[in-house]
């Protein structure tokens, strides 16, 4: 799949000369090694973006990658649902330590341990959940309920740990806290990427479903055929996992919401999230 790269350095050293070349040199060698279609690069320091850069393509017509082309972000698409979540924690909306029948009192999994799992569980992956038991394909239908419908799916699942004692990863963490912004903030949760964080931060080729990446030039995914080749794929991108992986960016876009990371939440003189909030999430 055509995908983007980001390289940080939080150094103050000046980058040396031919730096910044043997970093596209390396990316285009190893695209070459596996045959990748296409794929973009970011390099940023102390809070600039230095260099930014694509190769290759970004569908089978031949039209070229970008720095600014939208791609699937897969499991990068957390980072920013976790944005989201943090700024309704600082407006009071959602707390961490409460649990997450506070807000979705129907919410409940196999296991009855599933009412102690709170929103701080979900965030650091310790709700107990595993991807292997929670596993849905979930409402293909690109409406908000679909994410509803798609929590409310997990009912069946169990628990492979207790909340809160140990690391598990799973995308229905992230997919039952797109649904707790939604049911707090009163939006859908795609509206609500919209209008808080992708704005705000400059993501103008930034999108929360499928149809406006696609709208707006997104590279097509890929996969090997046979171990052998990249063949175009038609890949799922259901608003039930929009929050934990199915959102798209640019390289360039990511790189807005790097410089805001490093800089405490801050981007030229917009406040997106407090420090605090920054180092929690």
């Amino acid at each position: 799949m055509a995908s983007p790269a980001v390289v940080t350095s939080a150094a103050p050293a000046a980058v040396p000369d031919g730096a910044l070349d043997a970093v596209d040199a390396f990316l285009q060698e190893r695209m070459a090694e596996m045959g990748l279609p296409g794929a973009a690069v970011l390099v940023a320091q102390d809070g600039e973006l230095l260099h930014s850069a694509a190769f290759g393509r970004a569908d089978e017509s031949g039209r070229p990658m970008t720095a600014d082309t939208p791609v699937l972000l897969a499991s990068t698409t957390k980072s920013l649902t976790a944005i989201a979540v943090m700024q309704q924690v600082e407006a009071g909306r959602l707390r961490l330590d409460e649990p997450v029948r506070t807000y979705l009192p129907w919410f409940s999994l196999q296991d009855s341990r599933s009412a102690e799992i709170t929103v701080r569980h979900l965030l650091n992956q310790s709700s107990g959940m595993a991807s292997k038991d929670t596993a849905f394909e979930g409402s293909s239908a690109q409406d908000p309920e679909a994410l509803e419908e798609g929590v409310r799916g997990l009912s069946g699942s169990p628990l492979a740990g207790t909340p809160g004692e140990t690391f598990g990863y799973a995308n229905a963490n992230f997919n039952i806290l797109g649904l707790l912004v939604q049911t707090v903030s009163g939006q859908p949760f795609g509206d609500y990427m919209r209008q808080h964080v992708f704005e705000p931060l400059g993501m103008s080729h930034s999108h929360p479903t499928r149809a406006a990446a696609r709208a707006d030039g997104a590279a097509y995914g890929y996969s090997r055929w046979f171990g052998s080749f990249w063949q175009q794929t038609e890949v799922p991108a259901p608003t039930t996992g929009m929050p934990s992986s199915t959102m798209y960016a640019s390289a360039n876009d990511l790189g807005q919401e790097l410089l805001m990371l490093l800089d405490g939440g801050s981007l030229d003189g917009r406040i997106i999230l407090q420090p605090d909030s920054v180092r929690a999430c």
